[in-house]
């Protein structure tokens, strides 16, 4: 058992910030959340209602930055955010040009992701969040491999969503800065 008892709610404009050392939770937490891992006990709910009862429309409503980035070695950032497209259950808010230039990576955009750094691999994965917005965003570690221009733009997303009525759970060991207002914090013990 990793946490009990363990209750909260988020709403829309709010970013969750979950910490705790290692451990604690904090990964489990994210994919119980996203839907990707259920909980032994308890249940997750969203306007309402347990997300079991509809996984598809919960799925569709959240975007999830895991661990790894998710990018192809293989292809391109221009080519991993087509590919991503053609998984959406959604059409593309932003062109991938414009999300590949909003996250720095317009001049690598026909560079295989092998040949990119570990940030700049995370930026193809902030690129997927400004292409396909979803009202909830759960980011697992997302400042990991990030400079501090990187770790800016991470803010500046997150602000944005959360000025649009975007809510996200964040897990990092990093403080957050922006839209400090709208930062909630929730430290994970392993004895929870």
């Amino acid at each position: 058992m990793v946490f009990r008892r363990l209750n909260f709610d988020i709403h829309a404009g709010e970013i969750l910030q979950v910490t705790g050392g290692n451990g604690s939770g904090k990964t489990s937490l994210l994919r119980i959340l996203s839907g990707l891992a259920r909980p032994t006990a308890g249940r997750v709910e969203w306007n309402g209602a347990d997300i079991e009862n509809d996984r598809a429309a919960w799925q569709s409503s959240v975007s999830y930055l895991g661990h790894l980035n998710g990018a192809t070695a293989a292809l391109s950032p221009r080519e991993n955010l087509s590919y991503a497209a053609a998984l959406a259950s959604q059409p593309s808010a932003t062109d991938i040009d414009e999300a590949l230039k909003r996250v720095g990576l317009a001049r690598l955009a026909d560079t295989p992701a092998a040949r990119l750094s570990a940030g700049q691999r995370q930026r193809i994965a902030l690129a997927r969040l400004v292409r396909h917005p979803t009202p909830i965003w759960i980011l697992d570690e997302p400042l990991t491999a990030l400079d501090g221009s990187a770790k800016r733009l991470v803010e500046d997303l997150l602000a944005e969503h959360v000025a649009r009525r975007g809510l996200a759970v964040v897990s990092t060991h990093q403080s957050l800065t922006t839209a400090s207002h709208a930062v909630r914090q929730l430290e994970l013990n392993p004895s929870q």
